[in-house]
């Protein structure tokens, strides 16, 4: 944390270094308290019992981080659910908007608080020469990518598919095409896929035949593409029956602000063979 804070970012800690430092301080001036071991019996409200609870913390938090950044999807599944994830049910649904739903340029954009960030960082990172959207909605999502990779000065082609297509597409960079999932060979012309340039970045968010679709598009992915499943708490049963050793679960991005802070829960994958 030193080092990205003093290097990378300036000196200028976040909030989250901030808040981790200012921990291993307190810890470090009541050594002679708690000995750096955790005691659950501790009482509440006591230097050893608020030692106690910031250690319990600290632990756990390092124990959810102690992985590399490539991780299999079983892996990552068999973590005790309690610790599965870092966010709570009423924060994810807030996530999205309250009063309201997240717009992009006027338009209702479905997407988390957290995903909004993610993925531009993701795009800068990966420089996607193709994206498909598996679930148009109501065509916003592809534009605000679209735009995401234009701000990033990424030559960037985006087909979005749905069974009820959007229509105004030609002005946005987006191209948009009809399909049904449940006929997987329809949702992209053959030629389209064929010639499309990589990486790709493959987003599946229309939550229909779920493993049909990602077993139809395992047969184009390759190694260097990106592939995510999004409200894939719904999704993990398909998803067991579809991961193999291709995917890797990239953790930047699903514990960049917290384990699983995202909608892709485990699901932001990178293929790596």
């Amino acid at each position: 944390m030193d080092q990205r804070v003093t290097h990378k970012q300036g000196g200028i800690p976040t909030f989250f270094d901030a808040y981790l430092a200012n921990l291993i301080d307190y810890f470090s001036g009541t050594e002679a308290v708690h000995g750096w071991k955790f005691e659950p019996g501790a009482t509440p409200g006591t230097d050893s019992g608020n030692a106690a609870i910031g250690l319990q913390w600290l632990r756990q938090f390092l124990a959810k981080h102690d992985h590399e950044r490539f991780v299999s999807y079983g892996a990552r599944r068999a973590i005790d659910p309690r610790y599965a994830c870092d966010i709570g049910p009423f924060e994810l649904a807030m996530s999205q908007g309250v009063g309201g739903c997240l717009e992009w340029m006027g338009e209702p954009l479905f997407k988390t608080v957290f995903d909004f960030a993610l993925i531009p960082m993701l795009v800068q990172e990966v420089k996607p020469a193709t994206i498909l959207e598996i679930g148009s909605g109501t065509g916003t999502s592809a534009r605000w990518v679209a735009d995401m990779c234009a701000v990033a000065g990424i030559s960037t082609q985006v087909l979005s598919v749905d069974v009820r297509p959007v229509m105004d597409g030609a002005q946005t960079g987006v191209t948009f095409h009809r399909g049904d999932c449940n006929d997987p060979a329809s949702l992209f012309p053959v030629e389209s896929l064929r010639a499309a340039a990589r990486p790709w970045l493959l987003i599946e968010d229309a939550h229909t035949n779920v493993v049909g679709v990602l077993r139809h598009f395992d047969g184009y992915l390759r190694r260097g593409d990106y592939l995510i499943v999004e409200d894939s708490r719904d999704k993990h049963d398909a998803l067991g029956a579809f991961v193999t050793d291709r995917y890797r679960v990239d953790t930047r991005y699903t514990d960049f602000f917290g384990r699983n802070a995202t909608s892709a829960e485990d699901a932001i994958f990178a293929v790596v063979a």
